[in-house]
């Protein structure tokens, strides 16, 4: 990994005054590919290729419309939003939003609570 992960806060946040949150750079795909590598020992291309299988695998249960649970970690659903209507402010004209399928996650009990009460997290994202 990357060191600390951690970026400096920006002066500002725009109309919310200064920034109380240190900002968390995303964990990419690379990042992934590391941590896997590094905990089961996995050359970094099995590690690639084991990630890849599971995002293969995860797009083509949704592509099916099927339901995703990972015991312990939480569930991906897909969710249907309805059509709507929207604005094109440039052209200042209503348009019609087609309805579409959104993925959805539920985290499970147990790793809710992990993040929920994580004393660490919860001290860093404390307003000040």
């Amino acid at each position: 990994m990357k060191g600390s992960r951690l970026l400096s806060p920006p002066r500002s946040c725009g109309r919310y005054g200064p920034a109380t949150v240190d900002l968390l750079i995303p964990m990419t795909r690379r990042d992934l590919v590391q941590e896997i590598s590094q905990r089961t020992g996995l050359s970094r291309a099995d590690a690639s290729a084991a990630l890849e299988a599971l995002l293969q695998a995860l797009q083509e249960a949704f592509q099916r419309g099927e339901e995703v649970q990972l015991r312990r970690f939480g569930r991906f659903s897909l969710k249907y939003q309805r059509a709507r209507k929207g604005r094109l402010i440039t052209a200042k004209k209503e348009i019609l939003v087609p309805p579409r399928l959104k993925i959805h996650f539920t985290p499970a009990a147990t790793l809710a609570k992990a993040i929920a009460y994580n004393p660490t997290l919860l001290k860093r994202f404390e307003p000040k």
